[in-house]
């Protein structure tokens, strides 16, 4: 077998492997946040607005269907993995788990975790990240959610943003 064979052989192999089994590589254009604009400056407290497409916005409602529901907004945290609930965040969080009212809005808004039915949400606090004269960037993750509070596919709608801090 010539070398150029057995390294083609050797790299289809190889790929064999690397098969991607349940992903959507499709463009979801369904929410499109309109402020903060990417790197913006602003101000605390800030507002987050979105709009929405080909999705009505129900709220929580218990019912499980990929065009209708709410969003979850994250301030510098990955949000839940697809078809769960923001409520899993908390699981093994043993300050939480001796809480029977745990997790709730305080909870999550203390992490950085909010849910609306609106297509806006005020933040008020998001820790001062800067070292030294670093700058103090930020980055809002939206998903959303079923009528059930679990997340709807893969789709993540993100924003960076730098915060405006008063001079100590």
């Amino acid at each position: 077998m010539s070398r150029r064979a057995a390294a083609l052989l050797l790299a289809a192999l190889s790929l064999a492997g690397c098969g991607v089994r349940g992903l959507s590589f499709v463009e979801d254009d369904r929410v499109s946040i309109l402020e903060p604009g990417d790197r913006d400056n602003v101000e605390l407290p800030m507002t987050v607005r979105w709009s929405v497409e080909d999705f009505r916005v129900t709220g929580p409602t218990g019912t499980a269907t990929s065009d209708a529901g709410y969003f979850a907004v994250f301030v510098d945290r990955a949000p839940q993995r697809p078809g769960r609930t923001v409520e899993s965040l908390a699981r093994g969080d043993a300050a939480c788990e001796v809480d029977p009212a745990c997790p709730d809005e305080a909870y999550f808004a203390s992490r950085g975790v909010y849910t609306t039915a609106e297509t806006e949400i005020t933040i008020d606090f998001i820790p001062d990240l800067t070292e030294g004269d670093n700058r103090d960037f930020h980055e809002i993750t939206i998903v959303l959610l079923n009528g059930e509070g679990e997340r709807i596919g893969e789709s993540a709608f993100r924003v960076e943003f730098e915060v405006a801090r008063e001079a100590e």
